[in-house]
């Protein structure tokens, strides 16, 4: 959502247009343009980075999960892409109903039993009487 990234673009391109105009001044003038738009880039990243998880992590405070296992957002920028995943931001269980992260919604959802199975730590599944992949 814009009101975790807004702020965090704001700050990296004024971060971004400081470095450059520093740049401007050196003999590395040529080069400010290039800087402008990684720094600008990474300060965004980094800033939203830290944005969401600060939000995922209170938002599952006040969920209360039995059990719990998060990814960071910098695994998440490397494991979206993928066409077919079975990587999970965060998932949880609660009262033996699995949930999983979503930065869209900024909130947890259920997962269906199928892709529970896909994608829940087995152990939670054994504990839950649920039988993982490859078991019946």
């Amino acid at each position: 959502p814009p009101e975790y990234w807004s702020g965090p673009l704001a700050i990296g391109l004024i971060v971004g247009a400081l470095v450059a105009l520093i740049l401007a001044r050196t003999t590395l003038a040529l080069v400010g343009p290039a800087v402008f738009i990684i720094v600008s880039m990474f300060t965004t990243v980094a800033l939203t980075a830290m944005a969401v998880e600060k939000k995922r992590d209170e938002m599952t405070a006040q969920f209360k999960p039995d059990r719990l296992k998060k990814e960071s957002f910098w695994r998440t920028i490397r494991e979206a892409p993928a066409d077919f995943q079975f990587f999970l931001h965060a998932a949880a269980m609660k009262q033996c109903v699995p949930y999983a992260w979503s930065y869209r919604r900024m909130d947890f959802y259920p997962l269906n039993a199928q892709t529970a199975r896909n994608v829940i730590p087995p152990a939670w599944l054994i504990e839950c009487g649920v039988a993982p992949p490859g078991r019946r």
